[in-house]
């Protein structure tokens, strides 16, 4: 396989990653942002707390308001910058719900 064909390949991979992956992400987004609302919005403030569709679904909206990252993709390179912008995607929710979490047992402790 030429060089040009195996740069397709890898382009079409990480395009089918990132189709593939995406759901996923959003339904994680979702549960974050729905833990996190019921941690600082309806407790402290009474307001309902939204299912996690309605969560995943301001996980969409909320991508829109966004800055792009400005991933530069080197030719033969575009699964392992999906791969990077998918792990980013994975621990950012996570460290939310940590320092979140912290947040709010220091909160709940301090009552």
């Amino acid at each position: 396989m030429d060089k040009e064909s195996r740069d397709l390949a890898d382009a079409c991979a990480g395009c089918g990653l990132m189709l593939l992956s995406w759901p996923v992400l959003i339904i994680w987004k979702g549960f974050a942002l729905n833990v996190l609302w019921g941690w600082f919005v309806t407790e402290p403030f009474g307001v309902a707390q939204p299912g996690l569709l309605v969560c995943a679904g301001l996980a969409v909206l909320l991508t829109l308001f966004q800055h792009p990252a400005k991933a530069k993709i080197k030719n033969g390179k575009t699964v392992a910058t999906v791969s990077r912008s998918i792990g980013t995607g994975l621990l950012s929710p996570a460290l939310a719900l940590l320092f979140g979490g912290a947040l709010h047992l220091a909160h709940a402790t301090l009552r």
